[in-house]
């Protein structure tokens, strides 16, 4: 491969890739990645991976059913089931106790959960970012960068507002709520089976012991919601999922049924492979570069959590891990997060 004459680009370029072509970056003739780090092409930002739509939409739900560490997952908004159930039954039940106000009691319970609700939103928040500050987010990715993010203004600021750091700094251990064991199919059998299971208990509980609840109906699909968010709790820690971080190196630590034994640790050498942090659905993607010029990428995907640690803490720490350019010490122990 031949070598470019540009001399290097400071260590926090974020770039555009339209804009900025080395030599360093063609591929090689072999088809083969080198397997040398190259820390001259920064850090390539765009708005998503690939153009939104429903195809996309499944391909990415397919992906992470596959995904190295996959997540259990439902909607943020079936959360208003709860709040609905929960204002529905206990003002239905003290109207007709001590005849509290039906619609009283429903507007306060609404509220205080909304109140709550925004209040933890709030604390997740990122930022704004400052007035003239603007980073070069493409449209689309591009596949000729090892380090790319997908991910929106807010999120840019959040993961590259401060630059990012080349020392070595101490392990950084995010936890990964949800996580389900690889086949996941049989969590995903076991969690259907017992929603369907709750619901149907649930239709005799309100029929045989509330009825109709004030002038609501005897069941609603607010409480098919409410239903599926409390049943994803038996699993937010059912495989403890970890993913360890130091200069220069991941661990995915994925233990066994309720933490049982000593986990399974995947490890990877961020210096050597391709790395895209996708903030859209949330998602890591790592390319292992492969020996052979006939094979292709091996492909890993670990799929992020909506309640774990904010995805942009996560993306800074992979790409200072990733872009760290001294010695990398021995992997730590598999019995302690931090060693």
């Amino acid at each position: 491969m031949a070598h470019s004459t540009t001399p290097p680009l400071p260590a926090d370029t974020v770039l555009l890739g339209a804009e900025v072509a080395l030599a360093a970056d063609a591929p090689s003739p072999t088809g083969v990645h080198p397997v040398n780090p190259d820390f001259d092409r920064g850090i390539h930002l765009s708005k998503a991976l690939r153009p939104r739509g429903k195809r996309a939409r499944r391909e990415t739900r397919h992906q992470n059913f596959r995904a190295l560490v996959p997540v259990l997952r439902i909607p943020s908004f079936f959360m208003v089931g709860i709040a609905v159930t929960v204002a529905t039954v206990v003002g239905g039940l003290l109207a007709r106790l001590i005849g509290v106000n039906f619609w009283a009691v429903v507007s306060a319970t609404i509220a205080a959960s909304v109140g709550a609700w925004l209040w933890f939103m709030s604390t997740r928040a990122l930022p704004r970012v400052p007035g003239g500050v603007k980073y070069p987010i493409a449209e689309e990715a591009e596949d000729r960068f090892r380090l790319r993010v997908c991910l929106s203004e807010r999120q840019a600021h959040a993961v590259l507002g401060t630059p990012l750091s080349t020392d070595p700094f101490e392990p950084r251990v995010f936890p990964v709520p949800l996580a389900m064991p690889t086949p996941a199919w049989p969590v995903w059998t076991s969690y259907l089976v017992l929603t369907i299971g709750l619901s149907i208990a649930w239709m005799f509980v309100r029929k045989r012991f509330m009825g109709a609840i004030g002038p609501w109906p005897m069941i609603g699909p607010w409480d098919f919601w409410a239903i599926m968010c409390v049943c994803l709790v038996p699993y937010a820690w059912t495989w403890p999922t970890y993913l360890r971080i130091t200069p220069g190196r991941l661990e995915v630590m994925r233990y066994r049924f309720l933490g049982m034994g000593s986990p399974e640790v995947t490890i990877f050498d961020l210096r050597r492979v391709r790395l895209l942090i996708d903030l859209g659905p949330g998602s890591v993607q790592i390319a292992e570069p492969i020996a052979t010029a006939d094979a292709a990428e091996l492909q890993r995907t670990i799929v992020l959590s909506d309640w774990g640690p904010r995805w942009t803490d996560i993306a800074r720490a992979l790409l200072e891990a990733a872009r760290y350019e001294g010695e990398v010490g021995a992997p730590l122990p598999k019995d302690a997060l931090v060693g």
